[in-house]
């Protein structure tokens, strides 16, 4: 990753973007664009004026739509379905559509619970409203851009793949081409939503958006970050919680070339230095032992039997009860009765747990393959002890999720 390119991840702030996208009346900015790892960054080209009718868009000149994806990519092919639902809505064409991560800010919240996370299959149940919304939104702004230009009433228009079009004359004319019109007009407070028969994309088998990328080798997960001047760490945690690791010799790793440090954490040893390899062999050297906790011989069986107590005792989940169900079920004549049980389930991703993180004394910038940016902004707030718009987190391409990087111990 370039100098260049490192500082423009820094120079834009979440705060800054929505000031321009969530709350404004429909913006205008030239030359705009807000990259992020798996986008590159337009250097040299000709300024173009960029419609920011909301959080989720921004419409160029150059006839871009580029869609901006509140939920985490890790295989479930979020991007091309959030991307399919506002670009339907909108009317654009769909070879003219890109997606792009969204910072961390309350804008991309889920909607239901009011918290920034990627889970619980949550991504198109909670966000299918919010992006027709925004999508319709941005087409009547289009469409009433054009009107206006042509002396028509905006009923007389539609718009379809990309063009605003009016039926009674024929005229056309491209989104790119309105644009700096259409971010002079007020958003709709409650733009009218297309009919279900209406729809193109939604619904329809198209090619996911991320593939291409991901079979080229070009898209950036977690652990392919790079930036200047970074050093690696190579950790080794204890099996089990609870546990420790015995005392062990640091100065004989911290003596091997290239090693810049070794750190003691909680349940866990890294060794720092200026490749991983190195800091893997320096780590391995330690040869570390561990003194065992309590639950060293836990086991399946007392895990079931722990949640079996757990649902009897005190702290078990009241269920409501509605009508009858006791009674009927006591008179019953025959009665089939059933326990079902799963066991302890290790999330194993593809992609090692990694972290990427710059710290200065005024601000901390996170790389990470996380569902829970907003976890991540809190916990990285915990630690540094930077007031959040300090810190700006920097979601790529999950390798895997499970519900596993929802967590952020692997930030800390």
């Amino acid at each position: 990753m370039s100098k260049n390119r490192m500082e423009t991840f820094s120079d834009m702030s979440r705060r800054e973007f929505l000031k321009t996208s969530a709350t404004a009346a429909g913006g205008l900015l030239l030359g705009f664009h807000l990259p992020f790892i798996s986008d590159p960054v337009r250097v040299g080209a000709s300024p173009v004026i960029t419609f920011v009718p909301n959080a989720w868009l921004r419409i160029g000149s150059d006839e871009t739509v580029t869609v901006i994806a509140s939920q985490a990519e890790m295989g479930q092919g979020v991007y091309t379905g959030m991307t399919m639902i506002i670009a339907d809505e909108l009317g654009a064409d769909w070879s003219r559509v890109k997606v792009e991560n969204a910072p961390n800010a309350p804008a991309y919240r889920n909607p239901r619970i009011n918290w920034q996370f990627t889970g619980n299959a949550e991504s198109t149940r909670s966000f299918y409203l919010p992006l027709r919304k925004a999508g319709a939104a941005a087409r009547e702004m289009l469409i009433a851009a054009a009107a206006k230009q042509w002396s028509v009433d905006p009923s007389t228009c539609r718009a379809y793949k990309g063009v605003i079009l009016h039926s009674p004359t024929g005229r056309r004319v491209s989104f790119g081409k309105v644009v700096s019109q259409a971010a002079k007009l007020k958003p709709p407070d409650n733009p009218p939503l297309k009919d279900r028969k209406e729809f193109r994309l939604m619904g329809k088998p198209l090619p996911r958006l991320d593939t291409p990328s991901k079979t080229n080798g070009s898209a950036i997960f977690g652990i392919d970050v790079s930036v200047p001047g970074m050093v690696h760490a190579a950790i080794q945690q204890v099996p089990e919680f609870g546990a420790a690791f015995a005392p062990f010799d640091r100065e004989s790793a911290e003596q091997r070339p290239g090693v810049i440090g070794v750190v003691s954490l909680e349940g866990a040893v890294a060794v720092v230095a200026e490749s991983y390899w190195l800091a893997r062999r320096a780590l391995d050297s330690l040869g570390l032992n561990v003194e065992p906790g309590p639950n060293r011989f836990l086991s399946a069986a007392q895990i079931v039997e722990a949640h079996r107590q757990a649902m009897e005792g005190e702290r078990a989940v009241k269920v409501t009860q509605i009508g009858e169900a006791k009674a009927l079920i006591a008179k019953a004549t025959e009665k089939i009765e059933a326990v079902y049980e799963s066991p302890f389930q290790a999330h194993a991703t593809m992609e090692p747990m990694n972290c990427v993180a710059h710290v200065t004394a005024d601000r901390c910038e996170v790389w990470a393959p996380t569902q829970g940016q907003e976890l991540a902004q809190i916990v990285v707030a915990s630690i540094t002890k930077l007031p959040p718009e300090k810190i700006r987190i920097n979601r790529t391409f999950l390798g895997g999720g499970f519900g596993r990087r929802l967590l952020a111990d692997f930030v800390a």
